[in-house]
């Protein structure tokens, strides 16, 4: 399969044309399965449901359906890595034990957990609880842990930090991209091959270009599949005007 490229096609199917042992970091956020449409959230000054905020895409009718979604993509996961080479993978919150525990029944230990904490988290709408200021995520590996690249001191540690709505594009969970190549700082070298089974905007892939390191994944949607070939479009001609200044 083609690399440095995103595959507009369903995950599962395309992680399976892809060799055992054959990748050497997987950075990925798939969907949380939080949506719904019952549930309300802000949007500027406008109330919407989280179907609408979230995407469709990420509503499921039961916890079992979100499980039997995301169990085939973790059982790619651990086959296509290489030994020694570490997942991130981003989860609601509901799933990180489960998602864990299933990992390591298929041999994957788990380095630590991972945090994004918000400044501005989104108003509540008419719920009797707190606001939701963070997110959570996974750093597990396959086997004892090969590629460690130390970055500075504050960076090498399991949170940060950022503003909702500072983005690159119009998708709606779009993650910072300092924090991505973060990731693919301290868990990958240069001309490594690195994988995002949802790559939504299309974040990974540009931070992999400016990290020299090679990249495949894989979007569904159409629209995001689009927004992020313009986005790498627009990436190689800034940099083709950069390298000829």
């Amino acid at each position: 399969m083609e690399i440095n490229k995103i595959h507009n096609m369903d995950c599962i199917e395309g992680m399976k044309k892809l060799e055992d042992s054959s990748i050497d970091f997987i950075i990925t956020d798939p969907p949380y399965g939080i949506a719904s449409s019952n549930k309300m959230c802000k949007k500027g000054n406008k109330i919407i449901s989280t179907n609408d905020y979230f995407g469709h895409f990420d509503n499921f009718d039961s916890k079992q359906d979100y499980i039997n979604f995301i169990n085939p993509i973790l059982d790619q996961y651990q086959r296509i890595l290489k030994d020694g080479s570490c997942l991130v993978i981003f989860l609601g919150r509901e799933y990180i034990n489960y998602v864990h525990t299933y990992l390591e029944d298929k041999g994957m230990l788990l380095k630590n957990y991972i945090s994004i904490v918000k400044n501005n988290p989104l108003p509540l709408m008419n719920r009797k609880t707190l606001r939701s200021g963070f997110e959570l995520g996974l750093l597990m590996s396959k086997g004892k842990v090969k590629k460690f690249n130390k970055l500075r001191p504050n960076q090498m540690i399991n949170y940060d930090i950022y503003n909702i709505g500072i983005k690159e594009s119009t998708h709606p969970n779009e993650k910072p991209k300092k924090i991505i190549k973060k990731y693919i700082s301290i868990f990958s070298d240069k001309g490594d091959l690195i994988l995002d089974s949802f790559m939504g905007s299309g974040t990974t892939a540009v931070a992999c270009k400016e990290l020299q390191r090679n990249y495949i994944g894989f979007e569904i949607n159409k629209e995001y599949y689009n927004m992020s070939e313009d986005r790498l479009e627009k990436w190689n001609g800034q940099r083709c005007l950069f390298t000829t200044i």
